[in-house]
């Protein structure tokens, strides 16, 4: 699956990128409005999703 990433520059001139996950694969990993935590990691070049299964306070 491809996709693309967007790119925005706020009014204070500071850069983010947002990735839009496809709504199937977010049903798939059961999250929802609810329960949205999730952790992104970097590993050998690759962007990791994992559901968090429980909010830890300062994660």
């Amino acid at each position: 699956m491809k996709g693309k990433v967007t790119f925005n520059i706020s009014g204070s001139g500071s850069k983010s990128a947002r990735l839009t996950i496809p709504a199937a694969l977010i049903e798939l990993m059961k999250i929802t409005e609810d329960n949205r935590e999730v952790e992104i990691t970097y590993e050998d070049g690759k962007l990791v999703v994992e559901k968090v299964s429980e909010y830890v306070e300062g994660k």
